[in-house]
């Protein structure tokens, strides 16, 4: 009953675009975290809430390359601070990153060899099934402009921009 559950939620929230293979991915995921019993419902819901949207997926995709800057995430999503925290908040509550804090930056990466074998199973299954994507090339490519700025500069125009949406204050 709880993994017909599961596969109900996931083919009424993933995308039209879902092909045979990737139903196939998603549901041998479900498959391995269904078969742990320790692994909850609530921890399963929050990885393919996480997996469920294109933003957060372009930034798991980015972090392959390795620890951003969340100002380098905004400037990569083109999105607003506020949304890009919020899509980060749900990346790290379902365990797939990790975030270090430095002074006043704050990085993050994919979550380390010490998570859970299903955690792991999601950014793998989510790494093969995009591997030959356009759209994740051209987020790639988009990356690697980001990654030439420099860190306090893109960290600057962040703050200029918060200020000029929250009124200047």
């Amino acid at each position: 009953m709880c993994i017909y559950m599961i596969k109900t939620f996931i083919v009424k929230k993933i995308p039209q675009t879902l092909d045979k293979e990737n139903f196939d991915g998603i549901f041998y995921l479900i498959r391995l975290l269904s078969n742990n019993r320790r692994y909850k419902l609530r921890q399963f819901m929050n990885v393919a809430k996480a997996l469920n949207d294109e933003n957060r997926v372009r930034v798991l995709l980015a972090l392959r390359a390795g620890e951003l800057c969340v100002c380098q995430i905004i400037e990569l999503l083109g999105l607003a601070p506020s949304t890009v925290s919020k899509h980060m908040s749900i990346l790290k509550q379902a365990g797939l990153v990790n975030i270090r804090k430095s002074g006043r930056l704050v990085f993050y990466r994919l979550a380390t060899a010490s998570t859970s074998p299903e955690v792991k199973g999601a950014i793998t299954w989510l790494n093969e099934c995009l591997l030959d994507d356009s759209f994740i090339s051209q987020n790639e490519n988009r990356l690697r402009d980001v990654l030439k700025w420099d860190i306090e500069t893109l960290c600057s125009r962040c703050k200029v921009i918060t200020k000029t949406k929250a009124g200047g204050r």
